[in-house]
């Protein structure tokens, strides 16, 4: 047996809803706030449509849906996970542009977190570099990932 199932991310589709997509039959359950980022949904073969039991929606990175084919029972999971996450702890300054992106990409190259994107800190503080009009934050405080637990704010 072959099912006909696909993961997706980022479908641009916001809501918790399904959508049937033709002319082939398909249909996709997705869950997301933002049409930009997280989205996450799958794909099911119109074959197996009506073996769906159940859809879980956890968040828009994670949902499940069941399906009961004949006398087995299949779950599946998808998940979305941004692994730049896992070095950058959210509290970064204003939007991220090319150079933020490179950082990025070596930290997740040689293990590294970038600690002081890991704590909450008031806008002024994040910046630490001013010239007239312009604002941006050009210093980090890079350390290994086995060791991140070990700093505090």
């Amino acid at each position: 047996m072959v099912l006909a199932i696909q993961g997706f991310v980022e479908t641009k589709w916001v809501g918790n809803k399904a959508r049937k997509i033709a002319p082939w039959g398909y249909k996709l359950w997705h869950s997301g706030k933002f049409r930009d980022r997280n989205e996450v949904g799958i794909l099911i073969d119109r074959e197996y449509i009506d073996d769906v039991v159940d859809v879980s929606r956890k968040s828009d990175r994670i949902m499940s849906i069941k399906l009961v084919i004949g006398d087995e029972v299949v779950t599946i999971v998808r998940v979305v996970m941004d692994l730049k996450a896992l070095i950058h702890g959210g509290f970064g300054y204003d939007d991220r542009n090319e150079a933020g992106n490179a950082i990025l990409d070596f930290a997740l190259a040689y293990d590294l977190g970038i600690m002081n994107t890991w704590f909450e800190k008031r806008h002024s503080d994040l910046v630490t570099y001013r010239s007239g009009g312009n604002m941006s934050q050009i210093d980090f405080f890079i350390v290994r990932t086995v060791v991140r637990q070990c700093y505090t704010n």
